[in-house]
């Protein structure tokens, strides 16, 4: 009989890793920080004493961190997660593989049997490329953030940046400037983006604003009945069922506006 409890535990752990970068969630990651700062590379051998070292000192919180600021909408801090990220990868990559390496030779590498050593954890981070990966420019950066939040179904993620990406966009055009009602450039990127929304697709500034309520936005035209009832016309129901199919069209939106 063969006790399957700790494989169990490490493939339970490394698909909630894999769970929380697809669903742009740090809440379901495994942080297996604390088990790796418990490793002595003295009680290892030869080789395997630089390779702990290093892998000792990968740090999972840089990518918790980068998904929690997606998550909350955070933009502009995700953007320099990124770079933090891309910083250490590669070279914890290097050292993940040497451990591979080691591992499909057990027989000479015995000492490298610990349980605080689970490389699935370690593979299942690495998919964290799928967001960090062919990075650009920042405004570049945020369209491919933009299809991240679509493809999680984080919609009020996704509407809000868009209504507010294709302004700084044309801030960039303009010589640059700051998110702020007194800057003559962020004032007039702000009319011209929000009066093209309203003339060409209203329905992106709706669903923000229905979003951005939390339900109870104008956009609905909510009704409050006198003993406090809330309901909704089976119009504008089907408008939020809609959300979905609406959200896949936001990338064109982005790059028409980008355009004129």
């Amino acid at each position: 009989m063969l006790d399957l409890t700790e494989v169990v535990e490490a493939t339970k752990d490394s698909l909630m890793i894999s769970s929380s970068i697809e669903k742009l969630d740090e809440r379901y990651f495994k942080d297996y920080s604390s088990s790796l700062k418990g490793l002595n590379p003295n009680t290892f051998n030869g080789d395997e004493v630089e390779v702990i070292k290093n892998i000792k000192g990968a740090d999972p919180n840089k990518v918790i961190n980068l998904l929690r600021d997606i998550r909350n909408g955070f933009s502009v801090n995700a953007l320099r997660d990124i770079e933090d990220v891309n910083e250490n990868i590669e070279s914890i990559k290097q050292h993940v593989d040497m451990l591979r390496s080691f591992f499909s030779e057990w027989y000479k590498h015995q000492t490298l049997d610990v349980r605080e050593i689970v490389l699935s954890n370690f593979y299942s981070t690495f998919k964290v490329e799928r967001i960090t990966s062919n990075m650009e420019d920042d405004i570049t950066s945020l369209m491919k953030l933009l299809n991240l939040y679509i493809d999680a179904s984080m919609y009020d993620k996704a509407f809000s940046l868009a209504r507010e990406l294709p302004v700084a966009f044309c801030m960039k055009l303009k010589g640059g400037g700051t998110f702020d009602a007194e800057d003559d450039n962020y004032k007039e990127c702000n009319d011209f983006v929000t009066t093209y929304f309203n003339s060409k697709h209203s329905e992106v500034l709706k669903y923000r604003n229905m979003l951005m309520h939390g339900g109870l936005s104008i956009d609905l035209k909510v009704n409050v009945s006198q003993d406090g009832k809330l309901s909704i016309s089976k119009e504008n129901q089907i408008k939020i069922r809609s959300l979905e199919e609406e959200s896949k069209k936001l990338e064109n939106y982005e790059l028409e506006i980008m355009n004129e």
